[in-house]
């Protein structure tokens, strides 16, 4: 169900197939949008290559069944940052994704746009930045440590334990750059800069959830909206004017897992929004320094000062909490 309305034009309905009804809740908080530039490490625009596809590189993980539970956003973002350790030659585990959805979901400081504390038996979905802002914040543990479990009335409800609070605090730690989103060519450059990007978008029931071998079709005016849903984007090709993302409802929906998303439905502001790059990934055998670990932001909503800017406390009303689930 949406847990706060949202604006037009997209209005989602729920309820209508009962397979779908339980699988998408959203909400928008409005404000507005202030982007920060891409890192200067970004290839330039002039530089880029045709095609992308980490797949080719034989270090993306196996694509994960997020199940039941609204948890689309932490699904994405735990495969992010196990490609980038494997990318970057680390020790590769699987980022524990109840441990982000806790964080982002929970770790939310009362303001204007959000007047009562979470609920923590909500699963309510949650912002693309909020889980980079909880990465940022308190990183993550392995999954054995606050193992999955997409049941509603499970472990989602509450807090990891202090082992795994622990270990992800002292152990590792991640950073991300949020993007423009819509703008091709900067998700394009973060992708041929060899960052997996988080992606938001509006998911219909023809386009996206029947579509055939994963590839995504535009919306047509008849399909009925679903809700919104995150995928994590890994490479793209112009010649077929696609890019390719991995999706985490299982290897045995779409392309083995991936679907192929048009340039066209993510340069659309009312169908993709709050884009982030994940961009390093680092561990410690005994911790990072005193002074990293001192000076980090003290809750999520803090981190995501560096998002807004300081002068703008809330976050633009085209970002939209996702929760998508198959």
């Amino acid at each position: 169900m949406l847990t706060q309305p949202r604006p037009p034009p997209i209005q989602p309905k729920f309820g209508d197939n009962p397979a779908v009804g339980s699988m998408f809740r959203i909400s928008s908080n409005p404000g507005q949008t202030l982007l920060l530039n891409l890192a200067e490490d970004y290839l330039s625009r002039g530089d880029l290559p045709s095609r992308v596809d980490f797949r080719e590189t034989g270090l993306l993980p196996p694509v994960l069944n997020q199940g039941q539970l609204g948890s689309c956003v932490s699904n994405a973002a735990s495969n992010g940052l196990r490609y980038l350790m494997a990318k970057e030659g680390i020790a590769s585990f699987q980022p524990s994704r109840l441990f982000l959805y806790w964080y982002a979901r929970m770790d939310v400081v009362p303001s204007e746009t959000h007047t009562a504390p979470p609920n923590p038996r909500e699963d309510s979905g949650i912002y693309v930045h909020s889980v980079c802002s909880a990465i940022t914040v308190y990183h993550s543990c392995p999954e054995p440590l606050w193992p999955y479990n997409d049941n509603v009335d499970g472990p989602f409800s509450r807090p990891p334990d202090a082992q795994a609070q622990n270990w992800a605090h002292r152990k590792c730690e991640a950073s991300f750059i949020p993007l423009h989103s819509n703008n091709l060519q900067d998700l394009k450059s973060a992708l041929a800069a060899g960052f997996p990007v988080l992606i938001g978008i509006q998911v219909y029931q023809q386009s996206f959830m029947q579509s055939q071998n994963g590839i995504v079709t535009m919306p047509e005016q008849n399909d009925v909206a679903a809700g919104g849903h995150c995928i994590l984007v890994v490479g793209y090709d112009d010649t077929q004017q696609v890019f390719i993302a991995m999706n985490s409802w299982t290897a045995d929906w779409g392309d083995q897992g991936f679907c192929y998303m048009p340039y066209q439905y993510l340069a659309s502001p009312n169908l993709s929004y709050d884009w982030d790059a994940l961009r390093a990934f680092a561990m410690w055998e005994e911790g990072p320094s005193a002074a990293s670990y001192n000076n980090r932001p003290a809750n999520a909503q803090a981190a995501s000062g560096a998002y807004f800017g300081e002068s703008n406390e809330q976050e633009p009303s085209c970002f939209q909490r996702l929760c998508c689930c198959a």
